[in-house]
């Protein structure tokens, strides 16, 4: 098939695919800008019509790009089909190619549109499926295939069977008796220790209802109706029927496992495995959604990151689609294949990648796949059977058809594996959350998070009552526990100790000129300690930091000392000193005069603070985190002043006044103001983080094939 590289350069296709593929990336770029800088722009400043601020002339410039990128994407979709038009329609492997090749662009294309498209994408696989099945299957029953498979016996007769090994080129159409072999052998061995478990949950259930029985028919109609007390055979009868609940439920997931095997093995006939993985990603799509993901925002709230629902899973079918080609018809490529392929990713995204790869994200995403082929499968079961059920049958309410019931249970297995489906979509947002922890930028927004939504949900008691109220706190040491769990993931960064032991270090470290280069995914790296402040005592040479550093140390301890006096002086002074208006003892005039002292050194400790502050503060630009660090006991310390107390007001009934008590919160505004201002320069030092769903699309578009 050299012919046909040829030939697409020569129709100038592969320069056409390269240029649309960086007008996808570029696209979802601007896409991303525009969502970061919405959020920035405050609600006054979108009414406010006369004036436009920076951020909204920036935001329109990046709408209006979007907008020309847009158009030039739809311009090259529309020759890139065209000149694709004339080539589908030479051999039915290259009209598949053609197919799937407009699948994949229409799924980089209109699933990142707002809202998505997925008509155009869902015509597209109907299609396929529909040309696989009448070029290779046109009369496969697929009742008649998977019939007695789960019969241990018939199976390995099946498999015994004479069945090609080989195709000629072309794949000529089959049957459901020449692909009953083909199947039980792709089954193979594996298949039967599920059938043996399935062979004794069935027998399981057999004997408790059978015990079921028993024991009911033995129950009097006296203990019946005697609500007081249960006899014996009534306990044994409940736990009987719970037995049998759990039992039949087992049964259920065993077959319907069984069933998915059986539905994968029909891959068998390679062509097969085309048509099966169209409806597979058919029936995805009939769950992408425009959703929502909490992140931080820019200003360190938590905010609704608009989300497109399983459009990770739509492109990891996809990816198995194009996968399922390459395996049927090796001597054919999609026309993408032969643009120039994008570099691997390297550094921090290419960690994540690895562990999310290595983790219990592959797995949930197989599993969710294999449940979205079956929700396909029985949802096309349950169209034909509904065809089956007549006017009379529908009109016989007193009793069921077998159409009816066959409708029933089809319907029943189908939304088990749509519930099984949603629960392994939410295992895999999980599971690419723990890969992603891998990065500390991640681990830090997560836990920066938590800690916002923690502190906005403190409170205290709400009501009011005739008696003084006890009055709590509620969720502050939940609050108290997540500033530890933050406080922790900095501490892997080399930042430890109190910021006094820090200023020490600093000050006493030789000088070390270390450059430290942001990742844009990771963030900064974590340095040792001793690095971190030779760092910043390099830059703050000629400076008067040391200095200023001992004489904050002497002023603390001298104010320390003059504190315990204080409380000492306090403790001399007796109750007729007190009371004694007339003199001042010498115990007062100790008291008195400490106090001056003490109101003397807490200014001027504040002022060598805030100038030492303003010192490290320039250096630890280039290391954030630092600047995160020793900003972070602010959040402690509002945590901390969060208080509830009781207060009382008078209320009058009649001509009556009483005391009414109620609980009242204070230091809670800024508690959150505090957390989230913390929380807004986390963002500002690591930007704006893709969500998880954006990570997902990451990873299937990192992968070949999409």
């Amino acid at each position: 098939m050299d012919w046909l590289s040829d030939r697409l350069r020569e129709l100038g296709i592969v320069e056409k695919l390269e240029q649309e593929r960086a007008l996808l990336e570029r696209d979802r770029l601007l896409e991303a800008q525009t969502f970061s800088l919405e959020q920035r722009i405050p609600t006054w400043d979108r009414l406010n019509v006369l004036h436009l601020t920076t951020d909204e002339v920036k935001l329109n410039a990046l709408k209006a790009e979007h907008r020309q990128v847009r158009s030039e994407i739809k311009a090259v979709d529309a020759t890139i089909e065209e000149q694709l038009r004339g080539l589908r329609y030479e051999t039915i492997e290259l009209e598949l190619a053609s197919t799937i090749e407009l699948c994949l662009r229409q799924a980089r294309r209109d699933l990142w549109l707002n809202p998505p498209r997925t008509r155009p994408l869902a015509a597209s696989l109907q299609a396929l499926a529909d040309r696989v099945l009448s070029q290779f299957a046109p009369e496969l029953d697929w009742e008649d295939v998977l019939r007695g498979l789960s019969d241990e016996a018939i199976c390995r007769e099946l498999a015994a069977r004479e069945a090609p090994s080989e195709w000629p080129a072309g794949y000529p159409p089959i049957n459901s008796q020449s692909l009953r072999p083909l199947v039980a052998r792709q089954l193979g061995p594996a298949i039967f220790p599920l059938l043996k478990a399935q062979a004794e949950v069935a027998a399981r259930v057999v004997k408790l209802e059978a015990e079921l029985r028993e024991v009911s028919s033995v129950i009097s109609a006296f203990d019946r109706i005697n609500v007081l007390e249960k006899s014996p055979a009534e306990a044994r009868e409940e736990e009987l029927k719970l037995l049998l609940s759990s039992s039949r439920s087992e049964l259920f997931r065993r077959s319907e496992e069984i069933r998915e095997q059986a539905y994968r093995a029909l891959s068998a006939f390679p062509p097969l495995g085309v048509y099966l993985r169209a409806m597979e990603a058919r029936s995805l799509l009939g769950r992408v959604r425009i959703s929502h993901e909490e992140t931080l925002g820019v200003e360190g709230r938590v905010v609704m990151a608009p989300v497109v629902a399983a459009r990770h899973l739509v492109l990891a079918s996809l990816r198995r689609l194009h996968e399922a080609f390459r395996e049927a018809f090796p001597a054919i490529k999609l026309p993408r294949e032969y643009v120039t392929p994008a570099a691997p990713p390297a550094g921090p995204l290419k960690a994540f990648l690895d562990r999310v790869n290595r983790g219990q994200a592959s797995h949930q995403r197989e599993r969710a796949l294999s449940h979205a082929l079956m929700v396909a499968a029985l949802q096309a079961e349950v169209s034909k059977t509904k065809k089956l059920v007549s006017p009379v049958d529908q009109l016989a309410f007193w009793k069921s058809s077998e159409p009816q019931k066959r409708l029933l249970e089809l319907t029943q297995r189908r939304e088990w594996h749509e519930h099984a489906l949603r629960e392994s979509e939410r295992g895999l947002v999980q599971a690419t959350r723990e890969a992603a922890h891998v990065l500390l930028g991640f681990r830090l927004r997560d836990a920066a998070q938590t800690l916002v939504e923690g502190v906005s949900r403190m409170h205290t008691d709400s009501g009011s009552s005739g008696q003084p109220r006890s009055c709590p706190v509620h969720n502050q040491e939940h609050c108290q526990r997540l500033y530890q769990a933050l406080l922790g993931i900095l501490n892997e960064y080399g930042l430890r100790g109190t910021y006094l032991d820090f200023l020490k270090q600093v000050a006493a470290a030789v000088p070390l000129d270390l450059q430290i280069e942001p990742d844009p995914v990771a963030g900064y790296p974590p340095i040792s300690p001793t690095q971190l402040a030779g760092m910043l005592a390099h830059r703050l040479q000629g400076t008067d930091f040391p200095a200023m550093v001992i004489s904050l140390q002497e002023l603390i301890a001298t104010e320390q000392q003059v504190a315990q006096e204080l409380e000492q002086a306090r403790s001399e002074v007796t109750v007729w000193d007190t009371l004694n208006i007339f003199t001042v003892s010498p115990a007062e005039r100790r008291r008195d005069e400490l106090g001056r002292r003490r109101m003397k050194l807490s200014p001027e400790i504040a002022r060598l603070q805030k100038e030492i502050e303003r010192l490290l503060g320039r250096a630890a630009e280039s290391y954030p985190p630092a600047a995160l660090y020793f900003s972070l006991p602010q959040v402690e310390w509002a945590i901390g002043a969060v208080k509830a107390r009781c207060h009382s007001y008078s209320r009058k009934s009649g001509n009556r006044y009483y005391r009414v008590y109620r609980c009242v919160l204070s230091g809670k505004a800024t508690a959150d103001a505090v957390t989230q201002r913390w929380a807004a320069a986390l963002i500002k030092t690591y930007g704006v983080l893709p969500t998880y769903h954006a990570l997902l699309e990451s990873w299937e578009l990192t992968d070949r094939g999409v």
